[in-house]
């Protein structure tokens, strides 16, 4: 896609501040690149502290961590080297048009999905935290929301 054709393009940049050698195992944060507006229906694109990425949407929950059986994965939880630790920043884009969003690590495509629904959510925002081991310092000092 040319970057006038995209609907919304939803960016951050951030960081895990408090990885080191108890590394923050299971945690997590990204972009939520569609919502409704109650955000009880989240599409989320995700990176975590063990060196991966996932495209995920939550369904009826307004704490997505508490209920993982409203998770779907519509791109799983795949490992790559393009998701850096600290101190190093990851930056996160996802373009949407329509139903179909395509997916960036620091400037690299990393994947797309048709998402039946998309269209219809407006809403956007940050998602983060820890499944399990806490505490978690997840820092986001930068974000972007465009619309063409």
């Amino acid at each position: 896609w040319a970057l006038d054709v995209y609907k919304r393009q939803v960016e951050a940049r951030g960081v895990f501040a408090d990885a080191g050698p108890y590394e923050p195992w299971w945690a997590h944060w990204g972009v939520v690149f569609g919502a409704n507006s109650d955000f009880t229906d989240l599409y989320t694109f995700q990176v975590n502290a063990n060196q991966g990425f996932a495209v995920l949407r939550y369904r009826n929950s307004t704490i997505p961590e508490q209920d993982t059986d409203n998770e779907t994965p519509i791109i799983p939880w795949t490992t790559t080297n393009l998701v850096n630790l600290n101190p190093s920043y990851n930056t996160l884009r996802a373009e949407v048009k329509g139903d179909q969003a395509i997916f960036y690590i620091n400037g690299t495509e990393v994947g797309s999905a048709d998402i039946p629904g998309l269209s219809s959510t407006t809403k956007v925002g940050l998602i983060g935290g820890s499944w399990e081991v806490t505490p978690v310092d997840v820092r986001i000092d930068y974000f972007s929301y465009e619309e063409p």
